[in-house]
Order: C-alpha cells, then sequence, then structure tokens
C-alpha cells in the first residue's frame, strides 16, 4: 500500500490520482529504476573521462584548459544524453502504461462476466505538460 500511496503522490503520468491503476504504479517505478540506472552508469562513465583527462592534464600542467574541456566535453554531453534517456523512457512508459490500460477496459467491456469493479468505466487520456502541476 506504500507503494500504491507513493506512486499516486508522485503521478507523474499527470492522471487523476483516484484512477491510477496498479500498471501505472508498477510503469512509475519502472521509470524511476530506469532513470536511477542510467544515471548510475553515466556517472560512473563521466568520472572514468574526468579522471583520465584530469591524468592528461597534470602531465602537461594546464589546469584552466582542462577545467574547461571537463565541463564542455564531460558535464554538457552527459546533461544532454540523459535528458534524452529520461524524455524518450517517460514516452515510453507512459504509452505502455496507457495502452495497457486500454487493454484492460476493453477486455472488461467486452468480456460476458460480471465485474464488480466495472461500475464506471472512464478512460483519461493524459494533459498536457503545462496543464500538470507535478512533473
Amino acid at each position: 500500500m506504500v507503494f500504491k500511496y507513493i506512486a499516486k503522490r508522485i503521478n507523474i503520468y499527470c492522471r487523476n490520482p483516484t484512477y491510477i491503476t496498479w500498471t501505472d504504479i508498477i510503469f512509475t517505478y519502472l521509470y524511476i529504476i530506469s532513470i536511477i540506472l542510467i544515471l548510475l552508469y553515466y556517472i560512473r562513465n563521466s568520472i572514468y573521462i574526468a579522471n583520465e583527462d584530469i591524468h592528461k592534464c597534470e602531465i602537461k600542467k594546464s589546469n584552466k584548459s582542462c577545467i574547461k574541456s571537463e565541463i564542455l566535453h564531460i558535464i554538457i554531453t552527459q546533461i544532454g544524453i540523459i535528458y534524452g534517456f529520461s524524455i524518450a523512457i517517460y514516452k515510453l512508459t507512459d504509452l505502455s502504461a496507457a495502452s495497457i490500460n486500454c487493454l484492460c477496459c476493453c477486455y472488461s467491456c467486452i468480456s460476458k462476466k460480471d465485474d464488480p469493479n466495472n461500475s464506471n468505466t472512464e478512460i483519461e487520456l493524459n494533459k498536457s505538460k503545462e496543464q500538470c502541476i507535478n512533473i
């Protein structure tokens, strides 16, 4: 229940918190774990590259140009890569969660079984990012 509560509070897909499904919760945590793994990989990679560059700079003894090089070639490019991956993963997980929710809703609507949870079926589309406060 804690996972459900936290996912409803985070609400990264800007859905109505009362209608968040388990699919939304699973894909929310999948997104968060993916971003953490990408951050860890690129931070580790950046530290390795920075250590090599600093070693080269110590040999040449040009600290000022090395600091500029570190900022331009490592930090800025890594931010762009991480931002690109985070947007791509966000859109992939959002589309996947919405698709699975639609499939489950359609299956529930066409199944001949009486489902006690099928009282009011609504499909909610995402709001635009400008209307969503939580992002």
